[in-house]
Formats: structure tokens, C-alpha cells, sequence
């Protein structure tokens, strides 16, 4: 159809292929940003867990955390 309208492609240029190395560290970046992921998520939780015991210990008035004196 675009022949028809006058156009023609450049069959001599061909698109060049992904090669298996490259492939292969595309999925291994894949996997570790996943991981890196996962574990941020984990740290993000444990985050929160010590920001809300510690707004409890500065509720109850007490200057120490954990036995430290702050």
C-alpha cells in the first residue's frame, strides 16, 4: 500500500536484533531491581513500626527509648 503511493522502503537497512548477551543482562538487571525492591519494601514497613514505638514512648512521657536516655 505504501509502494502505491509512491513511497519505498529502504530494504537494505534492517533492524538489528537484540543479542543473547544483551538479553541476558536485561533480566538479570529485571531480577535484581526486583529484589532491591522487595527489600526497600521490607525496610519501609520496619520504618514505620519503629516511628510508631517510638511516638508511643514520647506519648507515655518516659525520656528514654530502648533503656537510653535521650
Amino acid at each position: 500500500m505504501i509502494e502505491q503511493m509512491g513511497i519505498y522502503p529502504d530494504r537494505t537497512v534492517r533492524e538489528k536484533r537484540p543479542t543473547l548477551r544483551a538479553v541476558a543482562k536485561a533480566v538479570v538487571a529485571a531480577i535484581r531491581i526486583k529484589k532491591r525492591k522487595d527489600g526497600w519494601e521490607v525496610n519501609k514497613e520496619m520504618q514505620a513500626q519503629l516511628a510508631k514505638t517510638l511516638e508511643k514512648q514520647r506519648r507515655r512521657g518516659s525520656g528514654s527509648v530502648a533503656g537510653v536516655e535521650l
